[in-house]
């Protein structure tokens, strides 16, 4: 078997693996989706606010049911 010799312009770093690319690619565009649907107005209802938020309407919305029966 022949050994690789030193040549002078082999001293540059190792190239990126594609799967690394494409990683970066993804993460990239889900937060660029984020983004724009907050520039758009869309709003991502999580959390605990929005829990209590929906328990808050729960008087309400069994009162408004009951009224249509």
């Amino acid at each position: 078997m022949a050994e690789k010799q030193n040549v002078p312009g082999n001293s540059t770093p190792p190239r990126t693996p594609g799967w690394v690319k494409i990683f970066f690619i993804i993460i990239v565009l889900l937060v660029v989706v984020v983004v724009v649907a907050h520039l758009m107005g869309l709003r991502f209802d999580h959390g605990e606010a929005a829990l209590f938020d929906n328990i808050a309407l729960y008087p309400y919305l069994i009162k408004q049911a009951l009224q249509k029966v």
